[in-house]
């Protein structure tokens, strides 16, 4: 019996575990191959990502594999995008997402550097808006290679949240830091986790209760 218990605990952790449910991904390979390398990329008036991510109050560039520029992206994937578009004004990445109260949510990206092509570092602003407001700054050196980061938000009330990336370097020098493989996933709820503890507890008890008879 006790046996059962712990199998079917674990069996519910392993499904909570595997249940984590993507809510937004982007990796910039369809933009990339639909558009190429593309300077001053932006979602007005015609370019858009799969995604929905948008642009606005400024540009991104769109970075392609093979580009003239040296740029690598993230594992060597087709496509990513420098922050700080070629017009002398970082644009504003963002998405609007439905999000649900209560829920916990891990954002994760790839970040790097400029890659050498100038020595000055960057400032990345990147947050949740209403969740309350959640934002954070990371700086990364202009030689420094594609690190993931992670955040994890937890959200106060149903209602639509956005998304944002944002690239706090000088803007006049077009030269900014490389993002790719954005995603952000619904962490699973840990009742699992409560029903395999209190099945260890349980085999606990029952072997002091032996050991006293």
């Amino acid at each position: 019996m006790i046996r059962t218990v712990l199998a079917a605990a674990a069996l519910a952790v392993a499904a909570s575990a595997a249940g984590a449910a993507t809510v937004f991904s982007e990796d910039f390979d369809d933009e990339a191959l639909a558009y190429g390398t593309q300077l001053n990329f932006t979602t007005d008036p015609g370019e858009v990502f799969s995604s929905g991510f948008r642009v606005r109050n400024g540009t991104v560039d769109l970075i392609a594999a093979g580009n003239p520029f040296g740029i690598a992206c993230a594992g060597g994937s087709m496509g990513c995008l420098d922050l700080n578009g070629s017009t002398g004004d970082n644009g504003l990445l963002f998405t609007n997402l439905g999000l649900v109260a209560g829920q916990t949510y891990e954002l994760s990206f790839s970040l790097s550097g400029n890659q050498g092509r100038n020595t000055r570092n960057d400032t990345v602003g990147y947050g949740l808006l209403r969740v309350p407001t959640a934002s954070y700054l990371e700086t990364v050196r202009f030689d420094e290679g594609f690190a993931t980061y992670t955040q994890t938000f937890r959200v106060a009330a149903d209602g639509t949240y956005t998304l944002f990336f944002k690239n706090g370097g000088p803007d006049s020098d077009n030269i900014g830091a490389i993002l790719d493989n954005v995603a952000l996933a619904a962490v699973p709820l840990p009742a699992a986790g409560f029903l395999l503890l209190g099945a260890i507890g349980g085999l606990a008890a029952l072997r002091r209760r032996r050991a006293a008879a």
